[in-house]
């Protein structure tokens, strides 16, 4: 009986050493995984915004103003546009349309 306690010592560490480094494998796989997707919808969000920033440029140039309400709203999209990281070219659309005058001019 006392010989039984060795084996089963024994026989603990070796599941364990081979349970613990598995199951920490497979964690940072997925973990790995996770930040490769999350990344992908950063940038992906990234370009709507991007996108969004353009089309609001082209429009409110065409139109020559944009309304206090619209560039309250182009600031909610720049925002987050420029904590993400966003280039150059949309924070130029971004000045250009605070630039504007608020109304038509008469």
């Amino acid at each position: 009986m006392e010989y039984i306690w060795p084996i089963v010592q024994i026989l603990i560490t070796a599941v364990v050493g081979v349970v613990v480094p598995a199951t920490c494998g497979a964690m940072r796989r997925s973990i790995r995984r996770q930040q490769q997707e999350d990344e992908a919808v950063r940038e992906g969000v990234k370009a709507i915004l991007h996108d969004r920033l353009y089309s609001a440029h082209a429009y409110y140039m065409a139109q020559g103003y944009c309304t206090l309400s619209d560039k309250y709203n182009i600031q909610h999209i720049f925002g987050p546009y420029a904590s993400l990281g966003g280039n150059g070219t949309g924070q130029k659309a971004y000045e250009d349309i605070m630039e504007l005058p608020t109304a038509p001019e008469e």
